[in-house]
């Protein structure tokens, strides 16, 4: 297995020459970590190129897990925000 950091993504590859079949693995509240490297060399090691992404990069951590927990909080309670145009 090849991986590699590849800009604030990270890529996972199988061994031997492509092409593969190919995988994005998302990760949860807690951003590209190791736990999503590992799943991504996990997808590698049965044959799949894996690109582990960052959706956070450039971006407030926290500002993104208030804005989905706000988001969370107006839809239970009934109300939701405006459709983006």
């Amino acid at each position: 297995m090849k991986a590699e950091p590849l800009g604030t993504s990270y890529l996972a590859l199988p061994d031997g020459t492509g092409p593969f079949p190919g995988v994005v693995v998302v990760h949860q509240a807690f951003g590209l970590n190791d736990n999503i490297r590992d799943i991504c060399a996990r997808f590698a090691g049965e044959g799949y190129a894996a690109l582990g992404v960052d959706l956070f990069a450039g971006r407030s951590r926290a500002a993104c897990r208030s804005a989905r927990v706000t988001g969370s909080w107006r839809r239970s309670a009934g109300r939701r925000s405006p459709a983006p145009p």
